[in-house]
């Protein structure tokens, strides 16, 4: 039994501590793209029809949208505005040097054209010593209006019993436009695991911290008329502690629940949240100034180091 494509919905939160207390959360949504079925079971091509359009718009643009063709609002393929385009993960020249070496000299540098599961197992192969042997799920922002923005995507790799196996984050430093990746193994539906730091994400941290990971996978199944196509699912909490010689920075993470991807369901999200990536980058700065500008948190230079 196959992993369906989902979306995932729910809760980001960001929580604090050191060195003041400032706390917020807001809705997310990634995309669930089981990677290993794309070939045979693209994403679908999703229209949002004159019945479809959302009833808080202007009535002059409502009007319009009615009398217009219909709006691409999902495509794999062609323009929408949600494009899952595949150039956009695994981007080897964003990666950060360090890791980008590692893999070129072990494994040589994937070519361009290769698909996100080979690259997903490449880096896990580099990272974790092994690949997952059933099927990969990424969990991904899309290109919103044609324009990609992501903090972070997860890959989630399981066994041939339909077991988690394998997790991968792409860690994106936004106002540095670099790339970096974790991969460690789990142990099931609960995962705790913690490392030193590699990569510098916020301006208000040093690099010399420790993340501390709690991933759980609650696995579901999608109910079908046909014993033959039910499908696998899973909703998922992400959990990313922060640590240093001060003792608890903060936590961040997501909690969300799966739902089966078809026209129902993406036009129900997307009227719902329509400027997902747009709204995400607006509230990371918007973050970012409340916590310079109003609490004085001390910037960090890129790579500096909390003193010992």
């Amino acid at each position: 039994m196959t992993f369906a494509h989902q979306i995932l919905q729910g809760v980001t939160w960001h929580a604090r501590q050191i060195p003041t207390s400032h706390e917020f959360h807001y809705p997310y949504r990634f995309w669930a793209v089981n990677l290993t079925q794309l070939a045979d079971n693209p994403l679908p091509n999703v229209n949002m029809g004159a019945s479809d359009v959302p009833t808080w718009l202007p009535k002059w643009l409502k009007k319009s949208l009615q009398q217009s063709l219909t709006i691409p609002l999902l495509s794999q393929h062609h323009w929408a505005l949600y494009q899952f385009h595949q150039a956009d993960y695994f981007t080897i020249n964003r990666l950060d040097a360090s890791l980008d070496n590692r893999l070129t000299a072990s494994l040589g540098q994937p070519a361009p054209s290769a698909s996100l599961l080979v690259k997903a197992q490449q880096i896990w192969q580099q990272l974790a010593g092994s690949q997952p042997t059933g099927e990969v799920v990424a969990l991904v922002m899309l290109r919103n209006m044609g324009w990609y923005f992501s903090p972070v995507n997860f890959y989630i790799g399981f066994d041939e019993n339909h077991q988690p196996s394998h997790f991968l984050a792409e860690v994106s430093n936004t106002p540095w436009n670099k790339r970096h990746y974790y991969g460690f193994l789990l142990t099931g539906e609960k995962t705790l695991y913690q490392h030193d730091k590699g990569f510098h994400v916020s301006p208000f941290n040093p690099i010399n911290q420790q993340y501390h990971w709690r991933v759980e996978i609650h696995p579901k199944r999608y109910a079908s008329a046909n014993e033959n196509t039910k499908k696998n699912g899973f909703d998922v909490v992400i959990d990313i502690g922060l640590t240093d010689s001060r003792g608890k920075v903060f936590n961040a993470g997501v909690s969300l629940k799966g739902v089966q991807l078809d026209e129902a369901s993406v036009i129900t999200a997307i009227k719902r949240r329509p400027w997902m990536s747009a709204t995400s980058l607006l509230r990371i700065y918007w973050q970012a100034f409340k916590l310079y500008a109003l609490k004085r948190v001390p910037y960090q230079a890129y790579n500096q180091r909390l003193p010992q």
